[in-house]
């Protein structure tokens, strides 16, 4: 948890407490890092390739005195070497067509629960009873079976049937 902090200070998604994991969101959004900042962080990083048996280093620490977190970053990118990476403001470069695919996939997976695409599963709903959250969406026990209830993002039969083309009915029917 803890993304709501990115939304604008008078989002009201801030104070909705029991849509997310029962607290309001008070923390901040981080710093945006320049690019220099992030090449004095990233210079120092000298990358092992291949599989090795030793232990993994401990996390490094900022050396700014600004910000005592761990470092992000764990690899240096070959791209550093560019005299003019560092002055980018956007340093990397994203496979735009297969984001909104998968992105895609997921969602009418989840909708249609489909198997195999479904991101709410068994584990997810128990992940929501340890955090005490939802618990209109806990697993019920009735017998020796475990029962989800139906979500509310799931369609029903009928709905699906609207929802889809007809070449695609016969698959759902």
């Amino acid at each position: 948890m803890g993304h709501r902090r990115f939304l604008a200070p008078d989002h009201r998604f801030l104070f909705k407490r029991s849509w997310f994991n029962g607290y309001n969101e008070n923390t901040r959004r981080p710093k945006i890092s320049t690019g220099e900042e992030i090449y004095r962080e990233v210079n120092e990083i000298t990358n092992t390739w291949g599989k090795t048996n030793k232990k993994k280093p401990k996390k490094r620490k900022h050396t700014d005195t600004n910000s005592l977190k761990d470092s992000l970053w764990k690899k240096k990118s070959v791209f550093f070497e560019l005299p003019y990476w560092k002055n980018l403001l956007v340093r990397h470069n994203l496979d735009v067509m297969h984001i909104e695919k998968n992105i895609c996939e997921s969602i009418f997976g989840t909708l249609l629960n489909q198997k195999g695409k479904i991101k709410d599963g068994l584990n997810s709903r128990k992940d929501l009873e340890e955090m005490q959250i939802r618990r209109d969406l806990h697993p019920e026990k009735r017998g020796n079976r475990l029962y989800l209830p139906a979500a509310p993002h799931a369609l029903s039969k009928a709905e699906k049937l609207f929802f889809l083309p007809t070449t695609l009915q016969s698959e759902v029917a």
